[in-house]
């Protein structure tokens, strides 16, 4: 199933996300064949999946009107007048976004974070000049944070319902891949390069 999934996105077949898709079709059947699964097993995934399917939806509905919300009001553009006016450094003020994100992080999906902060963030991000591809990796790496931290961490619970290992054992286990991700964030900000050279050959 490994190879497989491999094989379709590199041979250009599929993008990742509907490299997942048959991922999933293709552990159905493996699943089914070995009679590993069953019907109940089948529906109850089922069933929680509609309900996550829901729950995003429902946040996509608000985030929506939200972001008509800040277009009708310029609530961005008096942001970015407000910093302008605090004499705050660029680097200051992406500090403090970071760490906006980490704390939401901890409590709230990360596709609800996007969804709900980037008609605020964006603008401001690109008001200060840094480059939107640039913040868009930065922006993922620290989502991917969010997903391995409590009490919302939900691959930390993922990951203990898989394998048994108690939560807090997983939690303790996640802590130097934090350090990680948070250094190579560092790194990005020192040397936005890192992120921008393939673009920069893309676009010559």
């Amino acid at each position: 199933l490994v190879l497989f999934i491999v094989f379709i996105i590199y041979a250009g077949i599929a993008t990742t996300t509907e490299a997942a898709a048959f991922g999933a079709f293709g552990a159905l059947v493996i699943g089914l064949a070995l009679r590993r699964i069953n019907t109940k097993e089948i529906f109850d995934a089922l069933y929680e999946t509609a309900k996550s399917t829901a729950m995003i939806f429902l946040i996509m509905i608000g985030a929506t009107v939200f972001s008509y919300y800040v277009a009708l009001t310029k609530i961005g553009d008096k942001m970015l007048q407000a910093v302008s006016a605090s004499g705050m450094s660029s680097l200051t003020i992406l500090v403090f976004i970071i760490l906006m994100y980490l704390i939401l992080g901890m409590f709230m999906d990360y596709i609800g974070c996007m969804l709900l902060t980037l008609p605020l963030v964006f603008p401001l991000i690109v008001g200060l000049c840094y480059d939107p591809i640039w913040f868009g990796v930065v922006l993922v790496l620290i989502l991917e944070i969010g997903l391995v931290t409590p009490p919302v961490g939900i691959n930390l619970f993922i990951t203990s319902q898989q394998t048994g290992i108690p939560v807090g054992k997983v939690i303790y286990g996640s802590i130097p891949f934090i350090i990680v991700m948070l250094i190579a964030i560092v790194f990005l900000i020192a040397f936005p390069q890192i992120v921008l050279y393939l673009p920069s050959i893309m676009t010559q």
